[in-house]
C-alpha cells in the first residue's frame, strides 16, 4: 500500500481492521496528514472494502472471504484504488493511424528523390495499413504458419503448402499497390523510390509476405535477359491481381 510518495506498506498479512491498519501506520511512518487517527483509518478501510466489492475500471470482485495479500490493492497520495485487472501504466496500442502522412522523414525523402508523385496512393496504402484489422493481418500470418501437405486426404502425393487467409490478404494488398512492379510499368522519374515508400510502410506489418513480393519484383531484370521468357512469364509476374490458388501457371 503506498500512503504517502515514496513510503510503502506491506499488506502481506494485514487484514481489513482498525488494529490492522493502525498497526501498519504505526510500524510505518508516514505524512503526519495521513497519522493513523481514527478518521484515515476509517477512510482507508472504506476505499479497501470498496476495492473488494467492485475494482475500479470494471475489473471481477474479489472474494467476499477477503485478505489484503490476495487484492494487492493499494492507496496512492490522491486516494485513488488499483488492483491487479487495472492497466494504468501503458501506452495506448499504435493503431487509427496513417503510415505514410505520420512518416514526416519518409515524406521529405520521396519528394526530394523524385518520388512525390506517389504521395497520394502511398496515403492511402498508409491508411489501410494502420486500421487495427490490417495490423492484425500481420499478427495471424505469424502465428498461424506456413504448412506443408505431402498428400491429399486419398494418399495422394500433392506437396503444397497453405496459408492463413490474412497471408493472403496481405498478399493482395502488396500486389494491388504494385510493391510488386511499380517500377516495370510506371515509365515517370523517381519510380523505383516511389515503390521504396510503399514497400517501407508495407513492411511495417509483416515480412512474411515482404519475401515472394521481393522477389517478384528483382526477377524481372534476369527475365528481360532473356526475351522468350520475359514474354511468358512477365506479364504474370507483373499483375496487379493476385490469385491465392495453389495451380500450375499455365493453368
Amino acid at each position: 500500500m503506498l500512503i504517502a510518495p515514496g513510503r510503502n506498506i506491506n499488506l502481506v498479512e494485514a487484514r481489513i481492521s482498525p488494529s490492522g491498519v493502525k498497526r501498519l501506520f504505526r510500524n510505518h511512518p508516514v505524512q503526519d496528514s495521513l497519522a493513523p487517527s481514527d478518521s484515515s483509518v476509517s477512510l482507508v478501510r472504506g476505499r479497501l472494502e470498496q476495492c473488494r466489492r467492485f475494482v475500479v475500471g470494471g475489473a471481477k470482485p474479489i472474494a467476499t472471504n477477503w485478505w489484503l495479500r490476495d487484492a494487492w490493492a493499494f492507496l496512492n497520495s490522491m486516494g485513488a484504488i488499483y488492483s491487479p485487472e487495472t492497466v494504468f501504466n501503458q501506452s495506448p496500442p499504435l493503431e487509427n493511424y496513417n503510415l505514410f502522412d505520420s512518416d514526416c522523414a519518409l515524406k521529405e525523402a520521396v519528394r526530394r528523390e523524385g518520388g512525390g508523385w506517389i504521395d497520394a496512393e502511398a496515403g492511402k496504402l498508409g491508411e489501410l495499413l494502420g486500421k487495427p484489422e490490417t495490423i492484425n493481418l500481420g499478427v495471424l500470418a505469424n502465428r498461424f504458419t506456413p504448412e506443408l501437405r505431402t498428400h491429399d486426404r486419398f494418399g495422394y502425393r500433392i506437396d503444397e503448402v497453405t496459408y492463413h487467409p490474412a497471408y493472403h490478404e496481405l498478399m493482395r494488398i502488396g500486389i494491388e499497390a504494385q510493391t510488386h512492379s511499380l517500377p516495370w510499368v510506371e515509365k515517370r522519374s523517381g519510380a523505383h523510390v516511389a515503390r521504396a515508400a510503399l514497400v517501407m510502410i508495407r513492411h511495417q506489418i509483416d515480412e512474411g509476405t515482404s519475401c515472394p513480393l521481393t522477389m517478384t519484383f528483382a526477377a524481372i531484370p534476369s527475365l528481360r535477359l532473356q526475351p522468350e521468357l520475359a514474354t511468358e512469364w512477365e506479364p504474370r509476374s507483373l499483375s496487379c491481381v493476385y490469385d491465392p490458388r495453389s495451380i500450375p501457371a499455365w493453368a
